[in-house]
């Protein structure tokens, strides 16, 4: 880990050195833009260092395949301790028919997904914007560099120790 980290702070590099461990996955693409969205998923994600850690030890425990950051949120869903567990209603006719994603809607002149206004989907729309909603940790100095950079000062600092 890198020696100017504090116990609790997470941070993109804390991140990248789990990144690193991700990087020996099947189809792991080593694209900038990629790996920085995966680095700020797992951040935007997780409640603390220990909790990125987890999520990356579940998924290499789990799988050989890349981790997109598409999967991250429902990642760090099953491994938060204690775990986040939405209590849903039942759906309503509408969702058993068409799923969580029910209402297609236009917004900006394109079509988009929408949330059922049942009370399911009302609940789930809820959890929806306090995900997104979640703030990103104060930037620390190691965040000025670019995401490849930052990756390999890890590896630099991870074979000097």
């Amino acid at each position: 880990m890198l020696k100017s980290m504090q116990e609790n702070e997470i941070s993109l590099a804390h991140a990248a050195v789990q990144i690193v461990l991700l990087s020996g996955q099947d189809f792991f693409r080593n694209d900038e833009g990629l790996v920085d969205l995966l680095a700020t998923a797992l951040v935007r994600n997780a409640d603390n260092l220990a909790h990125i850690d987890a999520m990356v030890k579940r998924w290499v425990n789990t799988t050989r395949e890349t981790l997109h950051p598409s999967d991250v949120p429902k990642l760090a869903d099953l491994t938060a301790d204690p775990p986040r567990r939405v209590e849903l209603p039942a759906p309503c006719e509408v969702c058993k028919a068409a799923g969580d994603w029910p209402n297609v809607v236009e917004r900006k002149g394109r079509s988009a997904a929408a949330r059922c206004g049942c009370a399911r989907g009302q609940k789930l729309l809820a959890a929806d914007l306090e995900r997104i909603a979640r703030p990103l940790p104060a930037p620390v100095e190691d965040n000025q560099m670019s995401i490849f950079e930052l990756l390999e000062k890890v590896k630099e600092q991870l074979s000097a120790s």
